[in-house]
């Protein structure tokens, strides 16, 4: 089955090494980044709570990519909340890896700490990606209170939106920071087609993130909100001391 995957989840997918692995596709959507995964030679498992998106996946599924009789299967579609992942009912001696992305923070906060037990009590390896549409900041404050490391981290611009994705995991890697490291590096700046240097992503992306919570913060000052007041400086006073270099 050939796949056109976007610039977001052709990264994403990048990500995943060569050495099959168990695949979780949590808020899969339409699936498609799963389906490039199954062409790789990975087994995938396609989680998302809608039903009549998972109905339509699984006919796309069945069609595309056939159970083989004598075989076992290499995807699952499982219509299910992800705080609920049945990790423990599919063991496996594979790598596990699972996606969470194309949500809010907020709600990936939500999963990720519903999904706290489920870390915890794995004995092996297991390898997190997530690419939240908004909010990183607050996702990387969820994941510093886990036993999550971080292992490599990526800023891409995709139709003028700009996406954070953490590659983490519970055995080897760095702790997380509340910005980010390496989102911030030096990279080929954007070039115009009159050859004119343009902002580099990093520099507009924390622009973005400045002139977003210095809204915030206006709203907050309006109805004395102490509580959000003193976060949305503390988050301000992050993004302004970042040291970029792109």
């Amino acid at each position: 089955m050939s796949i056109k995957l976007s610039h977001r989840l052709n990264t994403i997918a990048s990500l995943i090494g060569p050495q099959p692995a168990q695949i979780w596709d949590c808020c899969c959507d339409h699936g498609l980044l799963g389906a490039e995964l199954l062409n790789h030679g990975h087994q995938v498992h396609f989680v998302d709570v809608v039903p009549e998106i998972m109905q339509a996946l699984e006919v796309k599924l069945q069609r595309f990519f056939p159970h083989v009789n004598g075989q076992a299967p290499n995807w699952f579609v499982h219509c299910a909340d992800v705080a609920r992942l049945p990790l423990i009912q599919h063991p496996t001696q594979l790598p596990i890896v699972v996606i969470i992305a194309g949500i809010g923070g907020e709600l990936m906060c939500e999963l990720l700490q519903a999904l706290q037990p489920i870390i915890h009590q794995r004995h092996t390896p297991l390898s997190l990606i997530l690419c939240p549409v908004n909010h990183a900041y607050l996702v990387r404050q969820q994941v510093r209170s886990m036993p999550l490391l971080v292992t490599d981290e990526l800023l891409i611009e995709e139709n003028r939106r700009f996406y954070e994705i953490m590659q983490l995991n519970t055995l080897h890697g760095k702790p997380i920071t509340a910005t980010g490291d390496s989102i911030w590096q030096a990279q080929p700046a954007n070039i115009s087609d009159t050859t004119t240097v343009v902002t580099s992503t990093a520099k507009r992306y924390q622009q973005k993130l400045l002139d977003h919570y210095q809204r915030r913060l206006i709203g907050a000052e309006k109805t004395a909100d102490q509580n959000a007041i003193k976060h949305l400086n503390e988050v301000i006073a992050a993004y302004q001391g970042l040291n970029l270099s792109r």
